[in-house]
């Protein structure tokens, strides 16, 4: 579930059901062969704990010929560069629940669970790494320079600083009203879907003491869609 802006609007998708995968461009090929295929192909990757093997899929991005996927509570990296045969390639350790959003940068991946968030060093993309977590849970995130906005469902929107990855430390939360779902940043003003409580349009100019500046009433549950 994301939010996306064309051009100068915002799209946002209302009372959307589950989770759904983009079937543009390079992501077709992937969205044509089930991402249950991660699971079955598993047993390639010499499995870390054998009590975790799949799960739903709830978040994906790509970089480069990798595609870095939700399945459960673990990131698995394919390798889809022939789509008609993506490839697992590497996968984490199991994180600190399910998996609901991934935004990659500098060699990292800012991981949002429903129990927390972690930062994983991609580097080697057959090698994905824990190197920092906090308790700060959510949905739907986005990164802007030293920031990391998190979607965190009943708290309301996160703030986290990842200046040091190795220890990402929550430095501001607005308890938005309703259930935060998923988030963008542009410019000065982070927009939070925010389920029945529609569209809210915070300022966030400082990461460290986030306003709501306005709101739009979608009449339904705001969900999101890229």
């Amino acid at each position: 579930m994301q939010l996306s802006r064309p051009g100068a609007g915002i799209i946002l998708a209302c009372s959307l059901v589950g989770a759904s995968v983009p079937t543009t461009g390079a992501l077709r090929g992937l969205a044509d062969h089930s991402l249950h295929r991660v699971s079955r192909a598993s047993a390639s990757v010499e499995p870390t704990s054998p009590a975790q093997l799949g799960g739903m899929t709830y978040a994906l991005t790509l970089a480069g010929s990798h595609a870095f996927v939700a399945v459960g509570p673990r990131v698995a990296v394919l390798d889809v560069s022939n789509l008609a045969r993506p490839r697992l390639v590497g996968q984490s350790q199991p994180l600190s629940n399910v998996v609901m959003g991934i935004v990659l940068a500098g060699g990292h991946a800012y991981v949002a669970t429903q129990g927390g968030f972690s930062i994983l060093d991609v580097s080697d993309p057959t090698q994905p790494r824990e190197i920092g977590i906090s308790s700060a849970g959510g949905h739907g995130l986005a990164l802007v320079e030293n920031y990391v906005y998190l979607a965190g469902a009943t708290a309301g929107l996160r703030i986290i600083d990842v200046s040091d990855p190795t220890q990402p430390r929550q430095v501001a939360v607005h308890d938005t009203p309703g259930f935060a779902e998923a988030v963008t940043v542009v410019g000065q003003y982070a927009y939070v879907a925010d389920q029945a409580s529609g569209l809210r349009i915070i300022d966030v100019s400082n990461p460290r003491q986030p306003a709501e500046i306005g709101f739009y009433d979608t009449a339904a549950d705001a969900g999101t869609w890229r």
